[in-house]
């Protein structure tokens, strides 16, 4: 490239960085640009002067892309107003796009409320072509399901044979404006264009690729939450090759300003293409400017814009920027493809990153790239001057790099090699004294390891890499008995070693960590698990082990506890790869999947989604009942699946269930252990519900009894279970040993949250009756009146628990007057 031409590339990137700003931040950047250079400046700002003239004239072209207004039908005289789709009533247009007219929706059957966004073909549009494309945007949301991603909910054909679908409505602001008008600063934009990463990849993961990726396809609703729309000219990687329902080259519908090169230029399109794009939306949201500037509405002339622009660092724009926010918006924004972040995930991961002050893998230009190009235009001058050096050079150094790893992967193995060894003999050595001379005829494994728990830190105190790893089998082994105080007990031992000896960044140590927040999460303390199982994360992803179903399990444990406090829509991603990781690494039919397969059951259920909760827990039972020897997370899905079932009021399955989990849990961990308790619970709630009240009472005598060995006794599930408890002790003529009971549980009701009215009101009521029971009738009916209050707040006066609660208060009444 001459001179001149270099001059000619650089005017036209200083102009496209300052064109849109105000004019005193123009001038700074154009002092530091042009420099003493006036002859640079004044062609600077001579395209400036034109560039306003224009906009002053109103001299731009057609827009790149638009449909002619006459090749379109009036929608006016088509109006679809108050017209139904399906079971849907269309209230009002709220958007069009180039093949199709967004309505607002509601039910219209009246069976309930509920507002949608309704998607109809545009009247004059409905060819082939473009009806098949519809079908296909429609069959890619169905086969998306993601808390960022806005929902799928019914599809079909008008009358006038026009196919439609049904949405979730999303009243919310473009991405952009959501930022500007919330008042966000860097990290909470960073942090919400991360969310938005995770849609994207997702997407990804189902072999999707946006192709639209732009501000109004990114709404935000109050609560902050990201959801993307319109998959209209999406495509599926799965397919053969280009169908009149996806992108051709003749045919290249977009939205230039967001478009990537190879979009442009009509060439392959991969996921790449959409971190470009996701590269203009970062450089928007950080700079509030787009990084190249279209002035032109023709279709060459803006392939040629982006050939020639190179966008200017967002420091430039905003100074507070300096640094690695320069080189991953920049990296995502590279024209070659294969020069951007490979996925979305590693452009996400950078971003988060950089928020935890670490270092990101964007870097500047170097040297080497430079020397690279420089080669490529000079091919045959280059060639032959280094053929001879890349020989001896390159082999020399690949002898050298070669003999570096093999020496540094021998001494770890024979290292860990020797640390296995030497615990392996350990170990041993306790289960040939695990005898009837030493613990009795009946032996069992929890006796083994408290007596290796006895003897590990005297035995091994002189090698404390081996007593990590000792701390943490043990921790593994009463994990797996469900003994979780033990676990975290010999957990939290090996991880003070592991901090000691390797730091906070080693794997080892991290394994450790993890497994720490896992106990605490069997615990209930979730703010504790939570720091413990992010900072293991981070280091799992950054120096992964060699077995990475451990990387897999932290995702599920952090997952389950964002579930638990109340962030389920963040728990997503982290479940959806825990599982994708977990089938790639151990195939279908192994624990890992079950397990994983389980976790998001339990987030659907969270995300009030039931009928995929109950489908997730059966595909989990299904592994399991085909493993051997089987796992104790075979009782997980037991019991959640149970508890599903008996809300549909499938009693009888929920029932035949538990029974099953009930004798596997007898045999492999016994009657006492919590777990154990916990089913007895739930099969003495069946007895309760079938008013086999007398069968229920020592079930849940025996539940409260080793459930209370690892939850408080504030825990509201211990209190609903004395509550139960006491009820079923009324019901069976056992009133005064029920009163205690039920005085202690309202107690400890009220101490959990005093302002919850259902569980406060459940209490209330459950004593009233067992006063009433006993003849107390002044104390019942003012504890029943109470009650029913509550109750009716919560849930209405038509709710069958309402119901329930007046009818005993009626009762206790009459009987006042008798």
């Amino acid at each position: 490239m001459s001179h001149a031409a270099e001059n000619w590339v650089r005017i036209k990137s200083v102009f496209a960085a300052v064109v849109d700003l105000p004019p005193e931040e123009r001038a700074t950047i154009l002092e530091e640009e042009c420099g003493s250079d006036e002859i640079f400046r004044q062609e600077v700002e001579s395209l400036l002067q034109a560039d306003a003239a224009a906009n002053a004239a109103e001299l731009f072209e057609e827009p790149p892309l638009r449909l002619p207004d006459d090749l379109l039908p009036d929608e006016e005289a088509d109006s679809v107003t108050g017209s139904s789709v399906g079971a849907y009533r269309i209230i009002e247009e709220i958007g069009r796009g180039g093949l199709g007219t967004v309505y607002l929706g509601e039910r219209a059957d009246d069976a309930y409320r509920k507002e949608v966004a309704i998607k109809l073909v545009r009247r004059g549009l409905d060819t082939e072509d473009i009806l098949e494309r519809f079908r296909h945007e429609r069959q890619i949301l169905a086969n998306l399901d993601h808390p960022y991603i806005a929902r799928l909910l019914d599809g079909g054909t008008t009358g006038q044979d026009r196919p439609y679908f049904v949405m979730e409505y999303v009243k919310g602001e473009p991405l952009t404006l959501f930022c500007d008008t919330q008042g966000l600063g860097i990290e909470d934009r960073l942090n919400l264009f991360c969310k938005v990463c995770e849609a994207v990849s997702y997407a990804h993961r189902n072999l999707v690729i946006h192709r639209d990726l732009k501000p109004t396809n990114i709404l935000v609703t109050e609560e902050g939450v990201p959801k993307l729309l319109d998959f209209g000219i999406a495509k599926v990687l799965a397919s053969d090759g280009e169908t009149s329902s996806q992108t051709v080259v003749t045919q290249r519908v977009m939205t230039p300003d967001y478009a990537s090169p190879e979009q442009l230029y009509g060439e392959r399109i991969t996921t790449s293409s959409d971190v470009y794009s996701l590269g203009i939306l970062l450089y928007e949201l950080l700079t509030g400017k787009r990084p190249a500037r279209l002035t032109t509405g023709r279709l060459a002339k803006i392939s040629d814009a982006f050939a020639e622009q190179e966008p200017i660092r967002p420091s430039r724009v905003r100074k507070s920027l300096r640094g690695d926010l320069d080189n991953i918006t920049l990296m995502a924004l590279r024209k070659e493809p294969a020069r951007r972040y490979s996925s979305v995930d590693r452009f996400a991961e950078d971003i988060r990153r950089h928020l935890e002050g670490l270092p990101v893998s964007a870097r500047q230009d170097t040297i080497a790239y430079r020397a690279q190009k420089f080669i490529s235009r000079h091919k045959v001058g280059v060639a032959a001057a280094l053929t001879i050096c890349l020989m001896l050079c390159g082999g020399i150094a690949a002898v050298l790099h070669q003999d570096q790893i093999v020496r540094r992967e021998r001494d770890r193995a024979r290292r860990a090699q020797a640390t296995t060894a030497r615990l392996n003999h350990f170990l041993q050595g306790l289960l040939s004294s695990a005898n009837p001379d030493t613990f009795g005829r009946d032996v069992k494994v929890v006796q083994v390891l408290d007596a290796a728990a006895a003897r590990i830190d005297h035995e091994l105190a002189n090698d404390p890499a081996i007593l990590a790893q000792a701390h943490l089998t043990i921790a593994r082994a009463y994990a797996q008995l469900r003994a979780a105080e033990p676990a975290e007990h010999h957990a939290r031992a090996a991880l003070a070693i592991d901090l000691k000896n390797f730091g906070p960044n080693d794997p080892k140590t991290a394994e450790a960590m993890a497994f720490v927040g896992r106990a605490l999460q069997v615990f209930r303390r979730y703010h504790e698990a939570e720091p413990l199982l992010r900072q293991a994360l981070a280091v799992q992803r950054r120096e992964p082990s060699e077995d990475r179903n451990q990387y897999a399990r932290t995702l599920m444990v952090l997952g389950t506890v964002l579930m638990k406090t109340g962030r389920a829509e963040g728990a997503a991603p982290l479940v959806e790869e825990a599982l994708t990781l977990a089938r790639a690494l151990n195939g279908e039919q192994s624990v890992q999947v079950a397990d994983a397969l389980y976790t998001r059951g339990m987030l659907r259920h969270s995300l009030r989604n039931p009928a995929g909760a109950i489908a997730d827990y059966r595909a989990s039972l299904n592994i399991h009942r085909q493993l051997k020897p089987r796992q104790l997370t075979f009782l997980d899905p037991i019991a959640d699946l149970s508890e599903l079932l008996m809300a549909k009021g499938e009693i009888a399955e929920a029932a035949s269930l538990l029974r099953e989990g009930q004798r596997f849990a007898q045999q492999s961990i016994g009657e006492d252990n919590p777990t154990y308790g916990a089913l007895l619970g739930r099969l003495a709630l069946i007895d309760f519900i079938q008013q086999r009240y007398a069968e229920a009472v020592p079930k849940l005598q025996r539940c409260l009894a080793t459930v209370g060995q690892v939850y408080p006794k504030e825990n509201p599930e211990m209190v609903l279970a004395k509550t139960v408890l006491g009820l079923a002790l009324t019901r069976s003529g056992w009133a005064a040993e029920a009163e205690p009971l039920l005085r202690e549980a309202l107690q400890q009701g009220k101490g959990v949250s005093p302002a919850q009215l259902v569980l406060i009101g459940t209490l209330e009521g459950a004593l009233g009756e067992c006063l009433a029971a006993r003849g107390k009738l002044a104390d019942a009916e003012t504890l029943l009146q109470v009650s029913s209050s509550k109750l009716e707040a919560s849930f209405g006066s038509t709710h069958p628990k309402t119901i329930e609660a007046v009818k005993r208060l009626d009762q206790v009444r009459q009987a006042r007057t008798e």
